[in-house]
């Protein structure tokens, strides 16, 4: 292994805290979405699968065929650590976020009843199968459901990275408002006034419905504004 390549090195579970609980289905699905999206970014399809299979075996604690998978696509990680970064043979750089590398602290079980804060920020949904995006409002008198921490009283901030310029714009937000009014709100910011799309892994945000329930947790948004 060459002086600028380290051993790949694990990230362990429950050194960081998901600004929304995440259930363990939940946590699956975002990472399925990133995997599935990530190569329209940029990088080669065949090393953003050499990653996942990476990724997924550090997971199985089998680090060794894990190490030899990166090896054999040539990716290189001058850390150790794919959440700080790594090359394929062209130079093309990519990073692993972290809630793909490891479970928050506040990882939840699918059975486990999340206690509110309060009663007006909670809402009770559906459990589905995993891969399901339909989360169901129901009675609370209904048993086997989990509750679904939607904090609407408090005040988040989005990065939300600019088509036009590539920079960054923080955007808060309470928890119960719509990507619509997010939206509005960048608009009024940065002065734009043309039709603008909001996107997370690549794929458009539903505007009539809050960012926490579309699985964003401290996510960088893409905003393409139409020319």
């Amino acid at each position: 292994m060459s002086a600028g390549n380290k051993p790949f090195k694990p990230r362990r579970d429950g050194t960081w805290t998901s600004q929304v609980p995440l259930t363990r289905s939940m946590l699956h699905r975002q990472r399925t979405e990133f995997w599935e999206t990530a190569p329209q970014y940029d990088g080669l399809v065949e090393t953003w699968n050499s990653l996942r299979v990476a990724v997924e075996l550090s997971h199985q604690d089998d680090l060794p065929t894990a190490q030899a998978v990166l090896d054999s696509a040539g990716i290189t990680i001058p850390s150790g650590d794919l959440g700080v970064g790594c090359y394929d043979e062209r130079g093309h750089r990519f990073v692993i976020p972290e809630f793909v590398l490891s479970e928050p602290s506040n990882i939840m079980d699918d059975e486990v009843e999340m206690k509110p804060r309060d009663s007006s920020s909670t809402v009770v949904m559906r459990r589905e199968p995993v891969g399901s995006d339909n989360l169901e409002p129901v009675d609370e008198t209904e048993t086997s459901y989990t509750v679904f921490y939607f904090v609407s009283s408090l005040t988040f901030k989005v990065k939300v990275r600019m088509s036009t310029n590539a920079r960054d714009v923080g955007v808060e937000f309470k928890g119960e408002e719509n990507v619509v009014d997010i939206k509005k709100r960048l608009m009024q910011q940065v002065g734009v006034t043309s039709d603008m799309k909001l996107f997370m892994f690549g794929k458009p945000l539903r505007e009539d419905t809050p960012l926490l329930k579309q699985g964003w947790d401290n996510h960088i948004i893409q905003a393409f504004v139409r020319e």
